[in-house]
């Protein structure tokens, strides 16, 4: 009993998380987590008229699979017996919220890309045009209040 105690206690002070952290940059130095903040929530030309269309793709992710990550984290924290087993709990976690997140962004597909963009592209795959942003979905655990990434 004191140890599935001590386990809940140490779980309450990590964080699972899944994203873009600040080492992602594309070949010129801009930051993954800035573009996909942008394909996230759109993007307006300054008189206001939209310019990109949002492409929630990390909100989709989190909505359609936030019940499932609690449940595996709720699981495997009830199993632990020690710290260790507890950050591996975490680990497992963070590690399926990214590879959900790579799963979204490889199937994403509405809002399409604009006809100009299709043909400029040579195809309609919102968010994998160079798979830039596919390829920098990391995840870590860390301790709560930690400002250690990007999500």
């Amino acid at each position: 009993m004191l140890a599935a105690l001590k386990a809940w206690e140490e779980a309450g002070k990590l964080e699972a998380v899944a994203g873009f952290f600040e080492d992602a940059k594309y070949p010129d130095g801009t930051s993954v987590a800035q573009t996909m903040f942008y394909n996230e929530h759109g993007t307006r030309t300054k008189d206001g008229r939209e310019h990109a269309k949002p492409r929630p793709a990390l909100r989709r992710t989190k909505i359609n699979s936030h019940g499932k990550w609690t449940k595996t984290l709720h699981g495997l924290v009830s199993g632990s017996q020690s710290e260790l087993g507890v950050g591996k709990a975490y680990g497992q976690v963070a590690a399926m919220m990214a590879g959900d997140l790579k799963k979204t962004i490889s199937t994403f597909t509405a809002p399409g890309n604009k006809p100009s963009t299709i043909k400029a592209k040579g195809f309609d795959a919102p968010l994998r045009e160079t798979k830039v942003a596919l390829r920098s979905v990391s995840h870590q655990v860390i301790t709560r209040g930690s400002k250690k990434g990007t999500v």
